[in-house]
């Protein structure tokens, strides 16, 4: 896949939020990237910080990348913070309806800073400890929400911790 046809994030700062928006579709393929933005920006903000995850111009949201928004939600919320999921078209809407994220996240309007920068995410390499952790953390808590989250993603759970298992890699 060539660099223009790669997912993008675009992101930015402005007075203490952290502002991302997600270009294409937010899958898990822009979650390491956008992980490491966030835990940047979470390593000085301890104290109420305020994310914004910027949607406009995705065209689809999968279960890796909503899971790691309910991760991202709790910690931002740990910290006395807020998230802030912005310029939520339909269908990512009805994408978040299905994994029962509506009535969990909170959705707004937030204008973009004034100076964005780009990444363009790499491809995802799922044998990678780090990718596969984060797969497995963002399908668990996607299973936590509820019964019916647990019945979809509890079996895609067990699958990616097997995996885990086989490589070695230690419950986190």
């Amino acid at each position: 896949m060539d660099a223009a046809a790669s997912p993008r994030i675009s992101f930015g700062t402005s007075a203490g939020e952290l502002f991302i928006r997600f270009e294409g579709t937010a899958t898990n393929r822009v979650c390491p990237s956008a992980e490491q933005l966030v835990a940047a920006y979470l390593s000085t903000h301890h104290d109420s910080p305020r994310v914004v995850i910027d949607v406009q111009d995705c065209r689809w949201v999968d279960s890796t990348f909503a899971g790691w928004l309910v991760g991202l939600l709790r910690r931002t919320r740990a910290g006395g913070g807020k998230l802030t999921i912005a310029h939520c078209g339909e269908e990512c809407h009805k994408n978040f309806g299905t994994m029962g994220l509506t009535k969990l996240l909170e959705f707004g309007e937030v204008a973009a800073p004034r100076e964005l920068r780009q990444m363009v995410c790499p491809e995802l390499v799922r044998n990678d400890p780090q990718a596969l952790r984060l797969l497995l953390a963002a399908h668990e808590e996607l299973a936590e929400l509820d019964e019916a989250n647990r019945k979809v993603f509890g079996p895609i759970v067990a699958m990616l911790r097997n995996e885990c298992e086989k490589k070695g890699l230690p419950a986190q």
